[in-house]
């Protein structure tokens, strides 16, 4: 439990952090993004994971897996003999588009009913790491269901919903490129570049940087680099020092190489890179 806690601070705190840059760059004037492709977080359908990944993402699902039959084996122990599955409302949602990637981006909770018809016992909201979007493809199979116990029909069973580990590895993916989680300080950047093209008189050009002494982002270096590489795409900067304007050229999003990349460490959370 603590694990997948942490799993889901982390990922929080990144949507905080990468989604306050994002929104802080919106404010430059001097400095123009020019995307040779849409600037989208769509993650295509047509990707070879590898093996690697493939195994990782089986691990993950099977974690994911066991915060479900440790509910309902909790219920179970409370004398439950069927589960209803009870939806909550949940401000805090992160993806617009999760509908592209799973079928239901709900929170709901498990509610154990014993023979006599009575709640003895409902669980925390599940999944309960829902900044993680690729938990939203495991769960309950059913809006109510017996336990194996009970002497129900198999069709009547409790079962999990099993995805497939390519489904799981796309939505960590949108997850991963939502939390800022490969290392994509674009925006990062761009802050930096904007703020001494405005402040910063002492300006030049030096094998390939920008020369900012006074640059506020970055305590360790007064160098920006003009051209870099993010795991899924790269940039190439253009300074213009007399009109102190600056032109960020990005390349498209190439996934290929990433898909390869996913590891488990022991949550819910696939890793790239």
């Amino acid at each position: 439990m603590k694990v997948r806690n942490l799993s889901a601070l982390l990922l929080a705190v990144s949507f905080l952090l990468s989604h306050g840059s994002a929104a802080e760059s919106d404010v430059s004037n001097k400095v123009t993004l020019k995307f040779l492709d849409q600037d989208t977080l769509f993650v295509p359908t047509n990707l070879t994971w590898g093996e690697k990944s493939i195994v990782s993402a089986r691990r993950a699902i099977k974690f994911q897996q066991r915060e479900f039959t440790s509910a309902i084996g909790m219920l179970q122990k409370a004398g439950a003999v069927r589960v209803n599955r009870v939806p909550v409302e949940n401000e805090f949602m992160y993806f617009k588009d999760a509908k592209t990637y799973v079928n239901d981006y709900r929170q709901y909770k498990l509610e154990g009913i014993d023979k006599q018809g009575k709640t003895v016992l409902t669980s925390e909201a599940l999944p309960s790491n829902v900044p993680n979007l690729a938990s939203f493809l495991v769960g309950l199979k059913q809006d109510s269901c017996y336990l194996e116990s009970s002497g129900a029909k198999v069709d009547e069973v409790c079962a999990l919903v099993v995805t497939k580990p390519e489904k799981y590895l796309r939505a960590s993916l949108r997850t991963a490129l939502d939390r800022d989680m490969l290392g994509d300080n674009l925006y990062w950047i761009r802050n930096q570049l904007d703020f001494c093209l405005k402040h910063e008189k002492r300006l030049s050009v030096r094998n390939s940087s920008l020369y900012c002494p006074g640059n506020k982002y970055s305590f360790f270096s007064k160098y920006i680099d003009l051209k870099g590489k993010f795991l899924t795409r790269s940039y190439s900067v253009k300074v213009n020092l007399v009109r102190r304007t600056a032109v960020m050229t990005v390349s498209k999003r190439d996934f290929g190489s990433v898909a390869k990349t996913a590891q488990y460490q022991g949550s819910d959370v696939l890793r790239f890179g």
